[in-house]
């Protein structure tokens, strides 16, 4: 099932693929992921139609082939590759090429070593070739690397700035705010000073509220017990 589900998105891609670009008449050009690095090119995802597929830069017989649009960023020139490219090496989380000593570098950035890592950016080709097969496959081209996203935009915040004062209504808005927030402190520095002044009174009494309901007491129990002998 798994399969037969493969095949028939493959086969959705390929023929919807072949649609927009005519048969192969009209340039199709998408922004993608790189996904993987292979030793001899990428494996790139293309989010815009749900796809993934390599990008050879090179071929079975070990040529380089980078395509001259690295350079110019025009994808009529997918097809036309750069002479004399050295010093492929494919590592783990990178991939990098020496471009010849007569590429103008100021039209490339990072200089005269093309460099690929993981999830870096990149504009591809899309195109079908048309075979025997019932699937025909969708290939993928390095055109360059993708456009910047643009200048970062400003966003005003809403809040205040704090070197500048908050306005009038909002002060007075916050006012009961601050009252029903010192309510609760002058209660309790009212309560610590009852307390404070109760222990300085007992101090002074030697023995505080305590001692004096206690001889009065003892007082009441005398008296009774001298009531009971008189009634003897």
């Amino acid at each position: 099932s798994k399969r037969a589900q493969r095949e028939s998105t493959e086969l959705f891609q390929s023929r919807y693929v072949t649609q927009l670009t005519k048969g192969g008449q009209v340039p199709l050009v998408a922004d993608g992921v790189v996904a993987e690095i292979r030793t001899n090119g990428l494996i790139v995802y293309v989010p815009a139609f749900g796809l993934r597929g390599p990008v050879r830069l090179r071929d079975a017989e070990g040529r380089i082939k980078i395509p001259r649009s690295t350079l110019s960023g025009n994808a009529a020139d997918v097809n036309d590759f750069i002479d004399g490219c050295s010093d492929f090496a494919a590592h783990a989380a990178r991939l990098e090429v020496r471009l010849p000593l007569n590429v103008p570098v100021f039209q490339l950035a990072g200089g005269p070593v093309l460099s690929f890592a993981l999830f870096d950016r990149v504009r591809v080709s899309l195109r079908v070739l048309e075979t025997s097969r019932r699937r025909p496959p969708v290939y993928l081209s390095l055109v360059s690397r993708a456009s910047s996203t643009g200048p970062m935009r400003a966003y005003r915040s809403s809040l205040p700035s704090v070197d500048r004062p908050l306005p009038k209504k909002k002060l007075e808005s916050e006012v009961p705010v601050v009252a029903a927030l010192e309510v609760p402190a002058t209660a309790a520095a009212a309560a610590a000073a009852a307390v404070a002044s109760d222990k300085k009174l007992g101090g002074k009494s030697g023995g505080g509220c305590y001692e004096v309901l206690e001889k009065f007491s003892q007082m009441s129990l005398l008296e009774t017990t001298c009531d009971v002998q008189n009634l003897l």
